[in-house]
């Protein structure tokens, strides 16, 4: 390295691929710990959502909540279109995977009747895993209550 006699400093372009250099390490650097800051992340969120879930078998799961749906399944037609309302979270993937997995099992046990996530159709599906947050819920959409099936599951009617 060329170094100025008077001044003791590096020479200008030997200064330059130094900081070349350095700024190359902290580029490494700052790539590699986005990286691992991601991955942290994703280990996390599987984690989570895997502790959320229920130690069931698939089948078993969906048998329970034929169970828990039966009611408000023999008071529907067949050809009902009815909107869903829980205290999940059925739209987010991410924050609430337990919630997303709930909106499609009621999907699947209520098959024929077309169950959407909205609250547009005249009927509602409440799906609550605390029923006291049901009248908190409908109050907020301006639901009524048509029947508790008493296990957290309510049908809702619209003004």
């Amino acid at each position: 390295m060329a170094v100025n006699q008077t001044t003791g400093a590096a020479a200008p372009h030997e200064r330059g691929a130094l900081v070349i250099a350095t700024v190359r390490r902290f580029k490494f650097a700052l790539v590699a710990l986005i990286v691992l800051a991601a991955w942290i992340s994703d280990v996390g969120l599987l984690h989570r959502a895997a502790a959320e879930l229920p130690k069931l078998t698939d089948a078993e799961l969906i048998r329970r909540y034929a169970e828990r749906l039966a009611g408000v399944k023999a008071t529907l037609s067949p050809t009902s279109t009815v909107g869903y309302l829980s205290d999940r979270e059925p739209r987010d993937a991410v924050t609430d995977p337990y919630g997303v997995a709930l909106y499609y099992i009621t999907q699947y046990t209520l098959a024929p009747v077309v169950v959407s996530l909205s609250l547009e159709p005249p009927l509602v599906i409440g799906n609550f895993e605390q029923p006291a947050a049901a009248a908190e819920a409908a109050g907020a959409h301006q639901l009524t209550v048509v029947k508790n099936f008493g296990n957290g599951v309510f049908l809702f009617r619209r003004p």
